[in-house]
């Protein structure tokens, strides 16, 4: 079984984490509102270093593993899926923010709607990604359930504005070259609520 110093060192590593993938998703934001693709220069080096802190946080995890019996090893193994889990979330980001630095370095317009629904897109994430920090320092479960709400609502608005977007396309609304980038975008966003989703289930057993 963990001691209570590890699992508080636990604890502070993940809010650690947490706290540096809200800062990635929140450059990415401003990027995209004042449509300036050099506010994502900093992004590679943000998330070397959350990939750097989650590589320490693993490697302190095996150590304190050494000699327990299997049984006493889960909650180890637990902790170590939820970090590889936002380590992807990390990834994920990135990927979103070429997609994005492309529309803005090609100067490709996005319709109105596009515009609002990536917007909204980045807000929730934001908003998800922040109250992630909660129910891990706090240990309040229900935060986790509330964050649960808010990944499958925002899944179910993708698809929504993907099923649009296409409809747009079709009828002539949208830009034919704005269509891939913006469907990308989607892509990218379903990928982080898989990996939220599943950081969830993960914690929902260690609190």
């Amino acid at each position: 079984m963990e001691s209570e110093a590890e699992e508080r060192g636990q604890t502070e590593q993940l809010g650690f984490v947490i706290d540096m993938l809200v800062a990635m998703i929140g450059t990415t934001g401003d990027a995209f509102i004042h449509q300036q693709s050099r506010q994502l220069d900093d992004l590679g080096k943000q998330q070397q270093n959350l990939v750097e802190e989650v590589a320490f946080a693993m490697a302190l995890a095996d150590q304190q593993m050494v000699g327990l019996p299997a049984i006493s090893r889960k909650p180890f193994i637990r902790y170590q899926s939820v970090l590889l889990h936002l380590r992807m979330v990390a990834e994920t980001i990135q990927g979103l923010a070429q997609v994005l630095r492309q529309q803005i370095s090609e100067g490709i317009p996005f319709s109105d709607k596009a515009i609002n629904h990536t917007r909204l897109i980045l807000e929730r994430q934001a908003k998800i990604l922040n109250t992630f920090a909660e129910p891990v320092r706090s240990g309040d479960g229900k935060s986790l359930q509330e964050i649960a709400r808010g990944c499958r609502a925002l899944e179910r608005a993708c698809l929504q504005f993907a099923t649009s977007h296409e409809s747009r396309l079709v009828e002539g609304l949208c830009l034919p070259k704005a269509a891939p980038i913006f469907l990308a975008l989607i892509d990218r966003a379903q990928t982080l609520i898989h990996h939220e989703l599943e950081s969830v289930k993960l914690l929902s057993r260690w609190i």
